[in-house]
């Protein structure tokens, strides 16, 4: 039930679903709920669970996987790798100057 009346909240927003579902991601591994070192759930899954698309939920990993929060293993899946987000500002002005 939480997830159908998210899925509602959502639709009504302006925000593009795919960082719609990357805040979701990241905020249940900030608080706690997807803890370090946790493997998260099949790409279908993911997708079954949020209510969109696989390539929303690849673009959402690949996100959070900048951000350093998930790692990707090779054949295995995506592992929760921290807590917080790394901070990009650095990576922002040194693509930006």
């Amino acid at each position: 039930m939480f997830l159908a009346e998210q899925r509602k909240e959502h639709n009504m927003s302006t925000e593009p679903r795919w960082w719609q579902v990357t805040t979701h991601i990241g905020s249940c591994i900030i608080t706690g709920e997807y803890e370090v070192g946790a493997k998260l759930g099949k790409l279908q899954e993911l997708a079954d669970e949020h209510g969109c698309g696989v390539s929303t939920i690849q673009r959402a990993l690949s996100t959070l996987e900048y951000l350093g929060m998930i790692e990707s293993r090779q054949g295995s899946g995506y592992y929760v790798t921290a807590r917080y987000p790394r901070d990009v500002r650095e990576d922002w002005n040194a693509e930006n100057c």
